[in-house]
């Protein structure tokens, strides 16, 4: 009799238990589903902003969403549109910071060459200075810092995502920007040579023929050096 009751007891409780579990576990799946819903209304309003060209809204929007819920399956995209939206509304140190960010975050993602493209456009943007613009200011005596930036990361897009559809968009460009680098790179040779900063010239000189050894500027480079050396020779031989 001892023995029934005991197992009776811990029938009991057993299924005591099991229904506290299916509760639970209902519960859970209900908050769950709740949540889940929460998530895609709050998204698909601030997507709905960015279909719309209302880049403004749509940042702020995204980063309410990204405060208040920061991880979850749509947090990947958040970032992607952070990103752009950032650009579209000229914040674009924002937008780089940003950039770096994900691609060591989302080593793998699909969206990895379309963020590339974004981060040049804003080093691009950057670059393109409207108080230089204003004052006409010739640019091949500006520090391409930006410039430099995105041709790196040119040259790692068309490296690694040879396919990608935004090559060929950036193409156009590709020329432009390595111009702009190479003509300040020579505007500092030919500053140092007028300085009569020899050494310092030599030194640029040539590490500018190494990187631009199939252009004409090469050739205005080494003719600057021969008269480097004439007029090192000269002074020495002056000074015996």
């Amino acid at each position: 009799m001892k023995i029934f009751v005991t197992k009776k007891f811990f029938y009991i409780n057993l299924l005591i238990l099991i229904f506290m579990f299916t509760i639970n576990c209902t519960n859970y799946t209900k908050e769950q589903s709740n949540y889940n819903s929460i998530l895609q209304k709050k998204y698909s309003k601030a997507q709905a902003f960015l279909i719309k060209k209302k880049y403004k809204k749509a940042l702020s929007k995204f980063e309410d969403f990204n405060k208040n819920y920061p991880y979850n399956h749509y947090t990947e995209n958040t970032h992607v549109n952070l990103i752009y939206l950032n650009y579209k509304n000229k914040k674009f140190l924002t937008s780089l910071v940003l950039a770096n960010d994900f691609i060591q975050t989302y080593n793998a993602s699909p969206y990895t060459d379309y963020i590339y493209y974004i981060k040049i456009m804003s080093e691009l943007s950057l670059d393109n200075n409207t108080l230089q613009n204003l004052l006409k200011i010739n640019k091949n005596f500006c520090n391409p810092f930006y410039i430099q930036l995105a041709i790196d990361d040119m040259e790692i897009l068309f490296k690694n995502f040879p396919k990608s559809r935004f090559i060929k968009i950036l193409k156009p460009n590709s020329n432009y920007i390595k111009k702009r680098s190479m003509n300040f790179k020579l505007n500092i040779i030919k500053f140092l040579f007028k300085n009569n900063m020899y050494l310092l010239t030599i030194k640029k000189s040539l590490e500018f023929i190494k990187l631009y050894s199939n252009k004409t500027e090469s050739n205005f480079v080494k003719v600057m050096l021969k008269q480097i050396i004439y007029k090192i020779n000269f002074d020495t031989e002056t000074n015996f």
